[in-house]
């Protein structure tokens, strides 16, 4: 295999190192607007240079073993995994990611044997459901997250004043735990299998509307670190896309009334048992892959509620 395979990887692996240059410099954070601008290129870069690197590690792995194979009989067993391994990177870098264009109709049709009926059918249908994205004049992409994108899609809080804004979010935390039986439920894992914590503060208009508490299956999230929550520029669900190829394409929300704990009434500014929101909230990746559990409690003397009222465009 050529290493020309990929050639156009070798530019993004230079713009990455660049990129991780800049970010380290602490002057770059006095201008936000550019600092984000940095964040969601370096985030949107890293799974490609992950992928590149896992490709030509194994082709690398394999060229040496071919090399060796005439001296060493042990090298020459170990030519078929290592191909396996090698194309099987290959694979997983040639997958279209957020933002790709996909194929013409006509290459799609070849690739995956169906008719043409068949194919856009299949197309509306993703289109429908927030996988891609049509763009009049350029063609159909992979659909990326992005703050309008979580913002009119899947949060569905606004400040007493009506207005429509992101909302200014503060980390509080990261812990590991273990799923209980609701959380399990939920995301579909056994009782007793790890999960990440993660507890955010939002304001809306300045006051304090709520807190997510938010749980994240180990086996999807395992190499989600504290560094990359507490310095992220984006969405989380962006966050997701960009840094572990996890993305959101839906959500499900039930809602009830309740008393704020003492941990969630001193978070809020409220007494203990101060009535509050509390909204369970599932998102779900491809094949209603359940892939994160968000309990939120809001003080709906700041905010309210507007399920559905923002979800006619999705992008």
């Amino acid at each position: 295999m050529s290493n020309d395979r990929f050639a156009s990887a070798h530019e993004m692996v230079r713009e990455y190192a660049e990129l991780e240059a800049k970010m380290a410099d602490p002057t770059i954070h006095e201008d936000q607007a550019n600092a984000r601008k940095l964040g969601r290129r370096y985030a949107q870069l890293g799974p490609v240079v992950a992928g590149f690197k896992a490709w030509k590690a194994s082709e690398d792995d394999l060229l040496a073993a071919a090399e060796l194979a005439d001296v060493d009989p042990e090298f020459a067993a170990e030519i078929p995994a290592l191909e396996a391994a090698r194309d099987a990177a290959a694979e997983r870098l040639e997958e279209w990611r957020a933002g790709d264009a996909l194929p013409t109709e006509k290459q799609l049709c070849l690739r995956f044997g169906v008719s043409m009926g068949t194919l856009r059918k299949a197309v509306d249908d993703l289109t429908l459901s927030g996988v891609l994205v049509r763009q009049q004049g350029r063609g159909t992409f992979v659909a990326r997250h992005s703050e309008d994108r979580y913002l009119f899609s899947f949060f569905h809080l606004m400040p007493r004043s009506g207005a429509k804004e992101y909302p200014d979010v503060e980390y509080l935390s990261y812990a590991t735990c273990v799923a209980d039986e609701f959380a399990a439920s939920q995301l579909g894992v056994r009782v007793g299998s790890p999960l990440i914590h993660i507890t955010n503060r939002l304001r809306l208009a300045g006051k304090i509307s709520s807190i997510d508490d938010i749980f994240l299956p180990g086996s999807l999230f395992g190499n989600l670190t504290r560094e990359m929550i507490k310095q992220r520029q984006t969405t989380l669900y962006q966050l997701y896309q960009d840094k572990l190829d996890v993305t959101v394409i839906r959500t499900s929300e039930t809602l009830r009334v309740t008393k704020a704990s003492a941990r969630h009434a001193k978070l809020l500014g409220l007494a203990t048992s101060s009535p509050v929101l509390h909204i369970s909230r599932v998102a779900y990746s491809f094949k209603n892959q359940p892939v994160e559990l968000r309990l939120s409690y809001a003080n709906t003397e700041h905010c309210e509620y507007t399920p559905g009222q923002f979800m006619t465009d999705r992008f």
